[in-house]
């Protein structure tokens, strides 16, 4: 998507963790915010464990804020896409403060389903129901 903005002339940026390209455009974190989401993603790996799920598709909490809210908001850009979130990428809070408009393009389940990405098809709609304490 952001190849295809820039191929007609609409100027997109990225902002990534983990930049994989050459594209002078994608701008990735600093590596304390790196290690900041690492850490998160750590504890809440720990603490989804204490569940006892039955369920073992992918799952993020969320929780832990990153900080890279504040990276957002400086940057200042006319419209926020968010696309993936998981691995405590940015708490549910620092979703909440983002001050630019915002579209969220859902590749998965995780932004109405609790803190699972995808349903599980041997209880499925389990996060419509609820959940065991």
């Amino acid at each position: 998507m952001h190849q295809a903005l820039r191929s007609h002339g609409i100027e997109s940026e990225m902002l990534v963790v983990d930049k994989r390209s050459d594209d002078p455009f994608v701008y990735t974190v600093s590596k304390i915010r790196k290690f900041r989401i690492k850490c998160g993603s750590f504890f809440a790996r720990h603490i989804l464990r204490l569940q006892h799920s039955r369920n073992s598709i992918l799952h993020s909490m969320n929780i832990f804020p990153s900080g890279l809210v504040k990276v957002i908001n400086k940057l200042s850009p006319d419209i926020v896409n968010l696309h993936w979130l998981g691995g405590e990428m940015l708490s549910i809070s620092e979703i909440a403060n983002i001050r630019q408009p915002l579209a969220w393009t859902l590749h998965d389940m995780w932004a109405f389903s609790g803190c699972e990405h995808y349903d599980d098809l041997e209880s499925p709609g389990r996060y419509i129901i609820g959940y065991e304490k």
